[in-house]
């Protein structure tokens, strides 16, 4: 993740809010024989880090892993052809974005309201824009909403093959205050 600098009134801190400060993170690859100082523009996510690595080993892996090889693009290649990403958070804020329009769904008590951020005239999205550019909001709404869907059907899926409810069983005190420690839970029970 990334680490917020006072941007958006956020500061030294992560996780709070999906703008580009917490989610756009530079990815440093060194693989032997590979050049130096190349930079791919390729949109790419934290879930193609594990068949990259897999990739890199010659190792071969589920085709329905979640994530795309990033060892062509790191290579001198093509990255994947990915038009849109996705983020959620645990404070259950979702965001869909593609280069231009990012939509953020922040939950109310009477619903959920939706952000439009226009990344390419407004690249420390600041301005929320829509309520005048509905156009582009009704696509980049439905594309998040799909999303969500989705991870509630693999959700349901994993939680039915691991047999359990989710956040069954009690974290250790010692874990918890080392994530105490890191700024992602705010106090522990004794």
């Amino acid at each position: 993740h990334g680490e917020s600098l006072g941007e958006h009134d956020y500061f030294f801190d992560h996780g709070e809010n999906l703008f580009d400060p917490c989610l756009r993170i530079p990815l440093v690859v060194a693989l032997p024989g590979a050049g130096a100082g190349r930079r791919s523009d390729a949109f790419v996510s934290t879930l193609d880090l594990l068949p990259t690595i897999l990739d890199a080993l010659k190792v071969s892996w589920p085709p329905d892993l979640a994530g795309e090889s990033l060892l062509a693009a790191a290579t001198g290649g093509k990255g994947p052809a990915r038009e849109r990403l996705y983020a959620q958070n645990e404070r259950s804020l979702s965001a869909s974005w593609d280069r231009r329009f990012k939509v953020v769904a922040t939950p109310e008590d009477d619903g959920t309201r939706y952000g439009l951020f226009d990344r390419e005239s407004d690249p420390g999205e600041t301005q929320d824009v829509a309520g005048t550019r509905a156009a582009e909001l009704r696509p980049a709404r439905r594309e998040l909403e799909g999303f969500l869907e989705r991870a509630d059907r693999e959700r349901a899926q994993i939680q039915a093959i691991l047999g359990k409810a989710p956040g069954e069983g009690r974290m250790s005190h010692e874990a918890c205050e080392k994530l105490r420690a890191l700024g992602y839970v705010q106090e522990c029970a004794p």
